[in-house]
């Protein structure tokens, strides 16, 4: 150290290894914004944001990585930071799922309604001679589950779709019928739509977390090839 006139002391810098200093001002850096005197803490990944309008699912942590597989844990720490990201990564799979199929279940509602109401309407005026069917309110195709992940959803029939919908379709009786009869497949694939994501989505998350927890588990082991 050297004496500095203006106060404090003055690092002499000959002969020092510029790296060495990058280094240390880092480390003192680190040092200084970590809590708990100075110890790092470990970033804990939390999946707030798992079920906000994501149509993907979450990825798994950072900490595993297939760059830090190789490794394993280095420290405590880093070991209980991995952990409770992993716990947050299942149970935001969990979340993310049934937030996907309640958005469909809804949405597939919404239809259902607007489907029954329109073939009642047009069936209530098959027996007028001067029907006006454009007062009857058809279904809106341009909904939102085209979005919804794996969805599987299909339009609805020709005859109570909005932009389709020809007048003279429902001019005769006979054609009311073939249109409620199809309606009604429509809604029961509505229904089985809803549950066959469901149920993929169960699969697939149940895989995430199981693949998830098997490379937590391989790099607490400290084992080599963990992906």
């Amino acid at each position: 150290m050297n004496y500095n006139p203006k106060g404090g002391a003055q690092i002499l810098l000959n002969n020092v290894n510029p790296r060495s200093v990058i280094v240390l001002v880092l480390a003192i850096a680190v040092a200084a914004c970590a809590p708990g005197g100075g110890r790092v803490a470990w970033p804990v990944e939390s999946y707030a944001n798992a079920c906000v309008n994501s149509p993907f699912m979450p990825i798994r942590p950072f900490c595993l990585n297939e760059l830090n597989t190789e490794q394993g844990f280095r420290y405590r720490e880093e070991f209980a930071a991995c952990r409770l990201s992993v716990e947050n990564f299942v149970e935001a799979l969990d979340r993310w799922r049934r937030c996907r199929v309640r958005e469909l279940a809804e949405i597939a509602l919404t239809i259902s309604k607007e489907a029954v109401e329109a073939i009642r309407c047009l069936e209530s005026l098959t027996s007028t001679e001067t029907a006006d069917f454009s007062q009857c309110k058809l279904v809106q195709t341009s909904f939102s589950a085209r979005r919804i992940y794996g969805s599987g959803f299909h339009n609805p029939p020709l005859c109570v779709r909005e932009e389709s919908f020809v007048p003279e379709m429902a001019e005769r009786r006979w054609r009311i019928l073939t249109c409620r009869y199809d309606v009604g497949r429509y809604l029961k694939e509505l229904a089985e739509a809803v549950e066959d994501l469901d149920q993929r989505l169960r699969r697939e998350t149940k895989d995430a977390a199981d693949d998830a927890t098997r490379i937590f588990n391989c790099m607490a082991k400290r084992e080599r090839f963990c992906i």
